[in-house]
């Protein structure tokens, strides 16, 4: 799970770096009496940077809208608890709708959501290729 996590944490601050977005709350301005702290935390912050106006780090929020990382950690703890007995139905349940529900509050577009999960599952892949080599490369005892 760590392993998977670092790896997801890592992609998605690469992609983040060279796709920086703002979000989609910021991009369709619904009226403010709507929308208050929903989805929109991060832009104080995320337009300084783009500005580069200095800002205060005490009071970062989370610059990160796409790929969406709430996507990527509900894929994964759903993936890690899977095979976990009175477990896994409560974690697929409560990932699923904070999933879904990343699209309308969390201020994230439908593809944010997409690619959160295709980081996962990439990361995923990865630590599992990886255990696979560490296993195969394992010296074996006669």
């Amino acid at each position: 799970m760590v392993a998977i996590y670092g790896v997801s944490g890592l992609l998605t601050v690469l992609v983040m770096l060279f796709v920086p977005a703002a979000g989609a709350m910021e991009h369709l301005k619904p009226p403010h009496e709507m929308i208050t702290g929903w989805g929109t935390g991060h832009l104080t912050q995320f337009l300084a940077l783009r500005t580069l106006k200095p800002f205060s780090i005490t009071t970062i929020e989370g610059l990160v809208t796409f790929p969406s990382f709430h996507a990527a950690l509900g894929f994964l703890f759903i993936y890690i608890t899977r095979n976990i007995r009175f477990v896994a139905a409560p974690v697929l349940i409560v990932n699923a709708a904070m999933i879904v529900s990343t699209v309308p509050i969390g201020g994230h577009y439908l593809i944010d959501v997409i690619c959160g999960g295709l980081v996962t599952l990439f990361a995923i892949m990865s630590v599992n290729k990886l255990d696979a080599w560490k296993v195969a490369l394992a010296p074996t005892t006669p």
